[in-house]
């Protein structure tokens, strides 16, 4: 894991490649022995391996977009719904209109061809260290051809 640095008047904050951060004052940071250090740094590897466990395995896809609508991180179960690898979709513009704290039902058109209804949730939060949407999507395909 990586730990990208940035520093803000007295904390030292780091960011992780998934946007995770761990902040710590420069007194305690220097006070901190190399084993404390090295022991947080392992509880933070830990944490983050549970934590993006619980969101690969998730049913619901689950969508990063940033403020200016670029998508900045797409679950396993994102990538199904909308037919497209993270990879793919990393940077696109989500094409979606964001509404916090509304359920939206949409129709979702993978490239493979078969259209997908889907309850979207979105609330805000922070990526990176910066302000954007996170995006639920629970399919609900078969459950609106029963009705």
């Amino acid at each position: 894991m990586s730990l990208y640095p940035c520093c803000a008047r007295s904390n030292l904050r780091y960011f992780t490649e998934q946007g995770y951060s761990l902040a710590m004052n420069r007194p305690t940071l220097k006070a901190t022995s190399r084993k404390n250090r090295t022991e947080l740094r392992q509880a933070l590897v830990a944490s983050e391996a549970r934590f993006q466990a619980i969101v690969d395995r998730s049913a619901d896809g689950v969508v990063v977009v940033s403020t200016d609508g670029a998508i900045r991180f797409v679950n396993p179960a994102a990538e199904r719904l909308l037919g497209r690898s993270a990879q793919q979709l990393r940077d696109e513009v989500f094409g979606v209109p964001i509404v916090p704290g509304e359920v939206t039902e949409i129709e979702l058109l993978p490239q493979c061809g078969q259209s997908r209804s889907a309850e979207m949730h979105v609330v805000h939060t922070r990526w990176m260290g910066q302000p954007a949407f996170l995006a639920t999507f629970r399919d609900v395909t078969d459950r609106k051809r029963r009705e």
